[in-house]
């Protein structure tokens, strides 16, 4: 967040710096013809103190212009690197969050429908016991691509708690997301993960919950429905996928 602010700080420091400049180029030119012609004909002076900031400010800001470039660029990395999540380099639950929440309200003003699937993956605590914190890393990543891999490029995933990865699918009926879902719990149950000398067997659990603009519910209330489907799937006894209508 220090590093955003003195980005911001900066891009604004020369937008400044470059407005100032042309003001100081036009007073100084107005102030010499005035000189160098002697004349009181303040219209003529008016007209030039106007045009030259046209003429002055391309020539002194096209430096400051490449700075303001480079540092809106490294605000853009900085907002994406508070969106994401270091480990999986999937979104963080922040921006997961952020970005569900401008889809919800999309899809009550404009109409259409979402579904959002949990993946948790059973057992992990037992992972970091018998093989390591760095075995159940390497789960996560693994399982990240997998759920990525798994959807298209206009779905949303995002890292939602330590073992729990959330899948927002748009634009999507109830029938194609329980295909997406269906194939996305085969291809997670099917991963074996080489981890320190060993390969670790992955299984996990799905909750699908729909939602779409006859919902009166907010974000709160959708996250809260696909939260009960995964706990069902999970009190089924897990590697299964349960689906909230």
């Amino acid at each position: 967040m220090r590093n955003h602010t003195a980005v911001l700080y900066n891009e604004t420091f020369a937008r400044a710096f470059i407005t100032l400049v042309s003001m100081l180029g036009s007073l100084l030119v107005v102030t010499i013809v005035g000189s160098v012609l002697q004349t009181d004909q303040w219209l003529l002076l008016l007209a030039l103190g106007a045009g030259v900031p046209l003429v002055v400010a391309p020539l002194v800001s096209f430096p400051y212009l490449r700075v303001i470039s480079r540092l809106t660029a490294a605000r853009e990395r900085e907002r994406q690197l508070c969106d994401r999540d270091p480990l999986t380099g999937i979104y963080n639950r922040r921006g997961f969050l952020e970005r569900v929440q401008q889809e919800v309200e999309r899809i009550h003003r404009y109409g259409g429908k979402l579904a959002l699937m949990l993946v948790d993956v059973d057992g992990f605590s037992v992972i970091n016991e018998r093989a390591g914190h760095v075995a159940g890393d390497l789960v996560l990543v693994e399982l990240a691509k997998t759920c990525a891999d798994a959807v298209r490029k206009s779905d949303l995933v995002g890292r939602f708690g330590d073992d729990e990865i959330a899948i927002l699918l748009t634009e999507v009926e109830l029938g194609s997301a329980r295909t997406t879902a269906t194939r996305l719990l085969e291809l997670a149950n099917a991963l074996r993960v080489p981890a320190v000398g060993q390969e670790v067997a992955v299984q996990v659990s799905i909750g699908l919950a729909c939602f779409d603009s006859d919902e009166e519910e907010g974000l709160a209330g959708f996250l809260v429905r696909a939260e009960n489907s995964l706990r069902e799937a999970q009190l089924s006894g897990g590697g299964q996928l349960a689906v909230l209508e």
